[in-house]
């Protein structure tokens, strides 16, 4: 579907731009595609089959889960919460 997709587009961009500037064209709509397939694996790769929901990135998570864990480290060990002994 992809590669009907771009040759179509360049069907097009043969009939506007001319056969002179089709090496360049070419190339980009090689790199146009190797873009959409690194999106595509990080969106699968992100993608949380539990909730049905992409993520925000790995980065953030793992940033989420350090806060979380400071927040539960900094109520265990803080004095005004403890129980009565």
């Amino acid at each position: 579907m992809c590669l009907l997709a771009s040759w179509l587009n360049l069907k097009c961009i043969w009939q506007v731009v001319g056969p002179n500037s089709l090496c360049v064209l070419n190339s980009a709509i090689i790199l146009l595609h190797f873009e959409f397939l690194f999106l595509i694996l990080v969106g699968i790769s992100t993608f949380n089959w539990t909730t049905n929901e992409l993520q925000v990135s790995f980065m953030a998570r793992i940033h989420h889960l350090y806060l979380k864990n400071m927040a539960t480290e900094e109520v265990l060990t803080r004095k005004d919460v403890l129980p009565f002994e």
